[in-house]
Formats: structure tokens, sequence, C-alpha cells
């Protein structure tokens, strides 16, 4: 009997704070010609200093566009998790299905973390970790569900 579940990715608005730290210390940076400095070191002189921070500003706004276009086509999730009695499958990226034979399982645990919630952690024997968080399940009760029901056939 083969059961699934929906496991989105989300996205959390604080994937944006280093971008528009970046973007503040470039714009103060560019206003008021600063460099950056260490102590007595200095780093970069004045127009240097802009176009680092300018580009590490750039480097976390294209990050923040790739966390919510994930989050994005995870909302779509062609491909929920499922369980039978011998297999787990789920998605890993945009279009791989990663497949676990609950034999090849090496250690499975629980955690409950102030930052991300409970998750659920499976290591198989050739060194591979996956990590579930019950936020991104619809609701509690379906990642008890889903926790309980991998916990029954991974110790079969």
């Amino acid at each position: 009997m083969k059961q699934t579940f929906n496991y989105k990715e989300k996205f959390a608005f604080s994937y944006c704070y280093p971008a528009i730290a970046f973007i503040i210390l470039t714009v103060l940076s560019e206003v008021f010609q600063y460099g950056i400095r260490f102590k007595s070191l200095k780093l970069l002189a004045y127009p240097n200093s802009v176009y680092v921070l300018g580009v590490c500003a750039l480097i976390f706004i294209v990050f923040a566009l790739y966390k919510y276009s994930s989050a994005r086509k995870s909302s779509k999730n062609p491909h929920p998790i499922e369980i039978s009695e011998t297999n787990l499958s789920f998605p890993k990226g945009s279009n791989e299905m990663v497949s676990l034979n609950f034999a090849d399982i090496n250690e499975l645990r629980g955690e409950n973390d102030e930052d991300e919630g409970k998750q659920l952690i499976i290591c198989t024997q050739d060194k591979k970790r996956y990590q579930f968080s019950e936020d991104r399940f619809d609701n509690a009760g379906k990642y008890a569900e889903f926790e309980s029901l991998v916990r029954q056939y991974a110790n079969n």
C-alpha cells in the first residue's frame, strides 16, 4: 500500500536580509566615500569598496531569487513523497527523484530544533543524509503520520 505526502519548500523573507544589508553598506560607502578597514589595516579604498559590496549584494539577491523560484516550483510539486512498505521516494531538486530502500537506512533520528522545528533525519549506509522538516508538510498531523510510517518500515 502506497501513501503520498505533500512536501513543499518554503520561502522565508530572511533570505533577503543579507542582500538588504549589503545594499545599505554599498549606498553608505558610496555616499560617504568610505573604504573598508580592519583596525589600522586598510583593506579596500573608496571606489573599490563600493564595487565589492555591490557584487556581494548582487550575489545575495541572486540567492534569494533562486530560493523564491525553487519555492514556487515546489508549490506546484508534481512529485510528492511516496512511501511503500519497502521504499521511500521523494523529489530532490526540480527533476530528480530519490528512491531509498528501507533496508539501506543506517540511522534514523528525530530532532526538535528551536529554529527549524521538528525534523526527521535519515542517514543511509552510503553516507547520504536526508532531512524532512515538519513545517514543510501540509500540517503537523501529516508529518506525524509520515514519521511513524518511516520508523515502522525502517525497523522491520
